[in-house]
């Protein structure tokens, strides 16, 4: 929802496409612009468009109809609204690399995966300097790597490579930038809630329940921590605000 709309404003449709279906949305920091993919047909090969919140004509600005584009599944905007974090595989159908669209016209920035395999755009940072990114390959599960923005000619760095085996899924930042959420499930089957930090490259437990940790987010100020546990069928969520355990419903 964007911060400048009430909750009981109505719905109203921006696009208008034919053949042409939406697949996922984020808003911008300021709440005027929405980027958005769609495929046409159920191809699948998603491409990245902005359009205004007010309404007005979608942007293109991916521009491979036959290669499949991403925006970030986190936080897809950098906090001036300036740059939006993607992916796409236009350049090497086989290796996606990330992509930094940048809205004010300059030439966009690529950065490739730490080795060859699939890269996908989660979240940029609260600063601006870093973007979080999953890797993967057939043989290798889910992995976090880091990409520096000021760097866009380095390749992404593997975070979680010397790790014990698992999957290693990144989530939102923390609000200072220095460190990451994700779902990891090291040294066992259940998938449990952590935070990668950054100084020391070193991985904090936060929740270790007897069931999956299906999502987590974080509130725009930083302050709270929302996470859902698939608990017999059923999510729970669990939270933290200030650091300190958030009480929250439990559905019947």
């Amino acid at each position: 929802m964007s911060p400048r709309r009430g909750i009981a404003d109505p719905a109203r449709q921006l696009t208008s496409f034919t053949g042409q279906s939406v697949r996922s949305a984020a808003w911008s920091p300021d709440g005027t612009l929405i980027a958005f993919t769609a495929d046409t047909g159920g191809d699948e090969q998603t491409q990245v468009c902005t359009i205004p919140a007010a309404g007005g004509d979608a942007r293109l600005l991916s521009g491979q109809a036959d290669r499949e584009f991403t925006i970030a599944e986190k936080t897809a905007f950098g906090p001036a609204g300036r740059y939006l974090l993607g992916g796409g595989n236009d350049q090497d159908p086989a290796n996606p690399a990330l992509i930094i669209w940048d809205l004010h016209g300059d030439p966009d920035l690529r950065i490739a995966g730490p080795r060859p395999g699939i890269t996908y755009p989660v979240a940029m940072s609260p600063d601006g300097r870093h973007a979080v990114a999953g890797f993967r390959t057939t043989n290798v599960d889910h992995q976090c790597c880091l990409a520096d923005l000021r760097n866009p000619g380095q390749a992404a760095e593997l975070l979680t490579g010397d790790l014990p085996e698992g999957m290693f899924y990144p989530g939102p930042w923390k609000n200072d930038s220095s460190g990451f959420y994700l779902r990891t499930t090291p040294g066992g089957d259940r998938t449990r809630l952590a935070f990668f930090d950054l100084a020391g490259r070193t991985l904090v437990m936060v929740d270790a329940p007897g069931w999956d940790v299906d999502d987590v987010s974080v509130s725009a100020d930083g302050s709270t921590v929302i996470w859902s546990v698939n608990e017999d069928g059923r999510s729970v969520l669990y939270g933290l605000r200030d650091g300190s355990p958030l009480p929250l419903p439990i559905p019947g």
